[in-house]
């Protein structure tokens, strides 16, 4: 959360937005960003691109028998 309040241009820019309901960069209001998905070479690597925002999430995990209950 934003600690400072918005400016009056800020908080202009942002009702009227609302109302053309058009979000900041643009899109209409069910616009989707354009998502990618790219496996690399290395076990769980992958790289996913979701508009022009970049990532590179890893996730590993083991196999193990569940524990019993006391």
């Amino acid at each position: 959360m934003r600690d400072t309040p918005l400016s009056n241009c800020e908080r202009d820019f942002l009702l009227k937005a609302i109302e053309e309901k058009k979000r900041i960069d643009g899109r209409q209001t069910y616009d989707y960003r354009r998502l990618k998905i790219r496996f690399g070479t290395d076990y769980g690597c992958c790289f996913v691109d979701l508009g022009q925002t970049r990532k590179s999430p890893g996730k590993t995990g083991a196999e193990t028998e569940p524990r019993r209950p006391p």
